[in-house]
């Protein structure tokens, strides 16, 4: 077993320069290379491409990167980690073996949480619609509430924002606390993500 492991980024965003990891493959000497394309916005991206067509929802520039380097990633052992598969990592991983030679390289891929289409169910019988909150990127915290008359509220949704949706305790009232426990934790959950935004812009 090796003593050290050496672990390399070489992508900050779909889009991102693709000399980054094309240099580290070939000159950075690593064992892992991990790989970040996706973002709340690039999630939605993905989903109305794979949605348009069934063989699409991936980044398809990770693909041109690992068909054009993977002879130097199994020279030099480098093992690939990414979420570039976005809401279709099967396909992406069919994509990338269309080109090369047969058992060339191995590829895994995590699936199983896609919940697309279960978004209504899950919203019926498990969020309570009256507690919706909206993180701001400054920590701000506010409850979103549609009121008649009132404009789009997707114009007070920031860039960066996160959205919190309150568990339903109905489901659960056979435990005599849920409906005391559920609005705890849900403020916490606000909390938190409002800790976490005040953070990531610090």
């Amino acid at each position: 077993m090796k003593k050290i492991v050496k672990i390399a980024n070489g992508q900050g965003f779909w889009g991102d320069s693709v000399q980054a990891p094309v240099d580290l493959i070939n000159y950075g000497k690593i064992d892992y290379l991990t790989l970040d394309y996706l973002a709340e916005i690039t999630i939605s991206i993905m989903q109305k491409q794979k949605m348009k067509n069934p063989k699409y929802g991936y980044a398809l520039d990770f693909v041109d990167l690992i068909q054009n380097n993977y002879s130097t990633l199994i020279k030099n052992k480098i093992k690939v980690i990414s979420n570039a598969g976005g809401v279709n990592p099967v396909a992406c991983a069919k994509h990338i073996k269309e080109n090369l030679p047969n058992g060339s390289i191995n590829i895994g891929i995590i699936e199983g949480d896609d919940i697309y289409n279960d978004i209504d169910k899950l919203i019926v019988n498990g969020a309570d619609l009256s507690k919706i909150f909206v993180i701001l990127p400054n920590g701000q915290a506010m409850l979103l509430k549609r009121k008649l008359f009132q404009g789009d509220i997707s114009s007070r949704i920031l860039p960066g924002s996160t959205i919190v949706v309150s568990r339903n305790p109905d489901p659960f009232n056979w435990l005599n606390l849920t409906s005391i426990i559920t609005p705890v934790l849900s403020d916490l959950a606000v909390s938190a993500a409002a800790i976490a935004a005040i953070s990531n812009n610090n």
